[in-house]
């Protein structure tokens, strides 16, 4: 797909209701913080528990409970009417291993077109998967990974959600759910490589 692909960095600071201070209204005149209507914290409790759930085990990559989570964000990112980036489907899957064509896990990405620069790409993206239960002192202790990255995946959810039901996006979007973090940064990789 030929597009120029231009670099740009999200910050997502947070979609709450308040009331910027004093000396943030004068650095920043022309510009407010404004709650999404569509991004609501019972929504966000809702993705944050279920990610977090001891039932997921930690989401390890390429486990039965990272592929359930896998299923998730291509649902949701389904359910948004995102586009597939790669091909028809949401699910990007690739191999670990240059040799070893026998494990694979996969990555989440969907997009939506930009309405005046449809050439120009922002990727917003977190990573999905975690550690397996015992990884850090080989106890049955479940790790279930809020900050790590279950945050980062939901703020990325809502953040698609807000932006596919606005339509306010004047350049493309990228919305990805990486995967394999854990094991190296390789769903990074692996879209770099693409």
């Amino acid at each position: 797909m030929p597009h120029r692909f231009a670099l740009y960095f999200l910050l997502l600071i947070s979609v709450a209701s308040c009331t910027p201070q004093r000396h943030q209204e004068a650095a920043f005149p022309s510009r407010s913080i404004t709650p999404s209507a569509y991004v609501s914290e019972p929504e966000i409790s809702k993705i944050l528990s279920f990610l977090t759930q001891d039932s997921l085990n930690g989401r390890a990559a390429g486990t039965r409970e990272n592929q359930q989570v896998t299923r998730y964000l291509a649902d949701y990112f389904s359910s948004l009417k995102l586009q597939p980036l790669l091909n028809q489907s949401f699910v990007n899957t690739f191999y670990t291993s240059e040799n070893d064509s026998s494990y694979t896990i996969s990555n989440v990405i969907g997009y939506l077109p930009g309405k005046t620069k449809p050439d120009e790409f922002i990727l917003v993206s977190a990573h999905f998967d975690h550690v397996v239960s015992g990884y850090y002192n080989q106890k049955d202790k479940i790790y279930n990974g809020a900050n790590d990255n279950a945050s980062g995946t939901t703020a990325m959810m809502m953040m698609a959600k807000h932006y596919a039901l606005t339509g306010t996006n004047e350049r493309s979007i990228i919305f990805c759910g990486f995967n394999g973090e854990e094991m190296g940064l390789l769903g990074s990789l692996d879209l770099a490589n693409k």
